[in-house]
C-alpha cells in the first residue's frame, strides 16, 4: 500500500465499520444517528449530485474554525477546488459512489498566508434512499501547525494516496492526483493577483457576487495590506471604506473616510468612476494601471485588480480593489501623484464582460 492510514482516520474508519450491521456501507441515517462525538467536529458529509455539483451536507465545528467559514449547503467543486483541480475532485467521488469503496489520501492546500499545509483524511461512502443521491463522509485533519492567524483557504491537489477496499473492490485505476501547475506561487505579483481572484471566487455567494460580510470576515493576510474597498456613493464620490497598511504608507497617509476621486479630479477620475460602476452594474472584474510619481520625482507604475461586492438593498454598491506598484517605494517616499489612468482587461466572472 503506497501510505499506512493514521491513527485518527483509522479510528474513523473503525467508527464507520461498526455501523455497517453487515451492509456493504452504512446508510446516511445510520451515520446521523450514530455520530462519535469525538471525530465528528472533524467530519464533512456531501452528496453527489453530479460531476460538477457536490453540496456540503454537514461540515464540522473543527473544519469551520480551519477554514473560517461555513460552507455548508455550498457546492464543494466551486468552494474549494480551483478550475484546475475540480476533474480530479469529480473524479474521486465518481470512484467512490461507484464501486464503492474508501480513499485515505493527504489533501495539499495554500494557507491565507501563502503556505503550504497538508490535510490528511479518509473519505467513505454512505448509503441513500432510492433516488437520493449517494453521499460520502469525510474525516478531515491538518497536520500542519498553522500560525496564530493563519487558516486553510485553498485545496490544490493531493499527495500520497489510496484507495480503501471496504468489500466490493477498488478501482484499476490510480487515485487521480493533479498537475502542480495549478500551484500558486505567493512570492511574485502575478500570482499575488491570481491569489486575490481565486479567494473572490471562493467567495461567490448564491448571487454570482460575494457579500462584503464574506470577505470582511474572511480575510488573507498576505493580501489584505494591499486591499481597498470603495463605497460607491455616486459617480462623483468613491469613499474609501478600507485602506489596507501597505497603501498608506505608499500614500503617507490614511484616506479611510474620504473621497478617492478628491485626490485625482479630472479625466483619470472619471475612467476610475466609469469602470467602478461597470463592474458593479455588469457584474464584472477589471484591470486598470496608471503613472505614480514620488515624493522624489521617481516615476513608477501602479497596476490593480477590483471585483464587486454585494450589500443590502438600498446601499452603496462596493467594489474591492488589490493595488501594487511595479516598484516599490523606499520609506520616506511616499506617492503624490497617480494619473494616466486606463482599463487593461476586464475579467469575467460568470455574467460576460462588458462590450
Amino acid at each position: 500500500m503506497p501510505r499506512a492510514i493514521s491513527d485518527r482516520c483509522r479510528e474513523f474508519l473503525k467508527h464507520w465499520e461498526s455501523l455497517r450491521d453487515g451492509k456493504v456501507m452504512p446508510s446516511l441515517q445510520d451515520y446521523l444517528d450514530h455520530p462519535s462525538p469525538d471525530l465528528q467536529p472533524n467530519v464533512m458529509i456531501t452528496d453527489f449530485v453530479s460531476r460538477t455539483e457536490i453540496p456540503i451536507r454537514l461540515f464540522g465545528t473543527a473544519l469551520v474554525k480551519l477554514v473560517r467559514a461555513d460552507p455548508t449547503g455550498r457546492n464543494f467543486i466551486s468552494t474549494f477546488s480551483p478550475p484546475g483541480v475540480s476533474d480530479p475532485f469529480a473524479d474521486m467521488a465518481q470512484f467512490l459512489t461507484a464501486q464503492p469503496c474508501g480513499t485515505s489520501n493527504v489533501k495539499t492546500a495554500i494557507t491565507a498566508n501563502g503556505h503550504d499545509a497538508e490535510l490528511d483524511s479518509i473519505t467513505l461512502p454512505l448509503a441513500t434512499a432510492d433516488g437520493s443521491p449517494p453521499c460520502l463522509v469525510g474525516y478531515f485533519q491538518c497536520v500542519t501547525e498553522l500560525e496564530p492567524d493563519d487558516f486553510i483557504y485553498q485545496v490544490v491537489g493531493y499527495g500520497e494516496s489510496m484507495f480503501v477496499d471496504i468489500g466490493a473492490g477498488i478501482p484499476e485505476s490510480d487515485v487521480p492526483v493533479t498537475s502542480s501547475d495549478v500551484a500558486i506561487d505567493v512570492g511574485s505579483e502575478a500570482d499575488l493577483f491570481k491569489t486575490f481572484e481565486d479567494h473572490w471566487r471562493l467567495l461567490e455567494s448564491d448571487s454570482l457576487i460575494p457579500r462584503l460580510s464574506e470577505f470582511l470576515n474572511r480575510p488573507i493576510p498576505i493580501l489584505q495590506p494591499y486591499v481597498t474597498i470603495l463605497d460607491l456613493v455616486s459617480p462623483n464620490e468613491l469613499t474609501f471604506r478600507l485602506v489596507g497598511t501597505a497603501i498608506t504608507e505608499t500614500f503617507g497617509m490614511d484616506a479611510t473616510g474620504q473621497n478617492i476621486l478628491s485626490f485625482m479630479p479630472g479625466e483619470d477620475g472619471k475612467i476610475l468612476s466609469d469602470v467602478a460602476f461597470q463592474i458593479t452594474s455588469h457584474p464584472c472584474g477589471a484591470k486598470i494601471g496608471s503613472d505614480v510619481a514620488t515624493a522624489t520625482g521617481r516615476a513608477m507604475t501602479s497596476e490593480s485588480v477590483g471585483f464587486p461586492l454585494l450589500r443590502k438593498e438600498n446601499e452603496s454598491a462596493c467594489v474591492v480593489w488589490l493595488n501594487l506598484l511595479g516598484e516599490p517605494a523606499h520609506y520616506g517616499e511616499p506617492v503624490v501623484q497617480m494619473s494616466n489612468f486606463k482599463r487593461s482587461a476586464w475579467i469575467d466572472v460568470g455574467a460576460g464582460v462588458p462590450e
